[in-house]
């Protein structure tokens, strides 16, 4: 097993208490796919209200919470690796 693929399943091992259910699949070579089961999943406008309860409830504090703040620093830096590992700029 690739170590990429090792360290996700073992993150998602990880999420089973807070995300019952998640999994990960592979559905042709070379591609992994994080699977969140309908229970789960409450679709994107019900999110909305979710992240603004958080934004205002940081504004009320007066500032972002550091965890916060490096999972997305973290989640942005792999998706530019990601992507440019899949297409390389061209010159």
């Amino acid at each position: 097993m690739e170590p990429a693929l090792q360290a996700l399943g073992a993150a998602v091992a990880g999420w089973q208490t807070e995300l019952p259910g998640v999994e990960i699949a592979r559905d042709e070579p070379g591609s992994i796919a994080i699977v969140i089961p309908p229970a789960l999943s409450a679709g994107h406008e019900a999110h909305f209200a979710i992240v603004l309860d958080g934004l205002l409830q940081a504004i009320d504090d007066g500032g972002w919470p550091a965890a916060p703040a490096a999972r997305t620093l973290a989640k942005y830096a792999l998706l530019a690796e990601a992507a440019a590992a899949v297409s390389p700029p061209s010159d």
